[in-house]
């Protein structure tokens, strides 16, 4: 899925960012990664969980909406002085 593979991308990016930044302020450097883990937080997202719900209630109208996904992951590097 293009979508969560981006989302995937974008959580590396924004933590080798995030962790540039506090070991710069601490006046050290990333060594090389010890772990990279996704966090996983359940299954489908919400809109379509309701909607597998509601498909036989045709009474039940789905608002029209945007469903995205959210990635979490951790990293653990070495860290260089």
């Amino acid at each position: 899925m293009a979508i969560k593979t981006e989302a995937r991308a974008k959580a590396v990016k924004n933590a080798i960012e995030k962790a540039e930044t506090l070991t710069g302020a601490a006046g050290a450097k990333l060594g090389k990664i010890l772990s990279l883990n996704e966090n996983k937080t359940g299954g489908a997202p919400v809109a379509l969980a309701m909607e597998s719900m509601t498909r036989s209630a045709k009474s039940v109208p789905i608002a029209a909406g945007e469903t995205g996904y959210s990635v979490s992951i951790s990293m653990e590097w070495e860290i260089l002085q």
